[in-house]
């Protein structure tokens, strides 16, 4: 299947969710993101039916990041919330969490590795006694634990935001179809 292909089963087969809840921390109900207005696949929820019903129906513990999107121009990009600092995430979790992730795609949907996908990992940022122009996970840029990931999926592009950046610049950084941003703006429930 090519991506449009898979969108749209998702779309025939899934309901949507939004940023705001696929960022909530279940442990103690906190939310990273506060945009409700961008429509998001939940990820855990399409991992848990797809594994269990079609690829590996005997294998129920495949982990995934929190979020599917399709952006304007149909790459996928696939969310990582994560409520800790950056320095204590834990970088092989995530980067499971991804391959994981891809791997179901694939299976599951035949999906191609040269489309073009974007991990995007979204934290607390760092703790505040470290200087934020000198940590790895700021402006977007990747840290070196992730781009391993790179050599199994050359189309691969990883991103690590603060949660207060990405939440400010999530339309951007997720590519939303501009006609979007003008509906968000005329909602009064933001």
């Amino acid at each position: 299947m090519d991506v449009l292909e898979i969108k749209q089963y998702l779309e025939e087969n899934y309901s949507f969710s939004t940023l705001h809840d696929c960022s909530e921390d279940d442990s103690n109900s906190q939310f990273l993101v506060q945009n409700r207005a961008i429509q998001v696949f939940d990820f855990d929820e399409i991992k848990v039916n797809e594994v269990k019903q079609r690829c590996f129906p005997s294998y129920t513990s495949l982990t995934s990041p929190d979020t599917l999107f399709f952006d304007k121009n149909n790459h996928l990009k696939l969310i990582e919330f994560k409520n800790s600092y950056s320095s204590d995430v834990k970088k092989p979790a995530v980067r499971i969490k991804c391959y994981e992730a891809l791997i179901l795609l694939k299976t599951r949907f035949d999906f191609k590795e040269y489309d073009k996908i974007t991990y995007i990992l979204v934290d607390k940022g760092p703790k505040s006694n470290r200087r934020p122009s000198t940590h790895a996970f700021l402006g977007g840029r990747c840290p070196r634990e992730l781009k391993i990931l790179k050599q199994e999926f050359p189309n691969l592009e990883v991103e690590c935001y603060q949660s207060k950046e990405f939440d400010k610049r999530c339309y951007s950084i997720l590519n939303v179809p501009t006609d979007s941003w003008k509906k968000a703006s005329d909602r009064t429930d933001l």
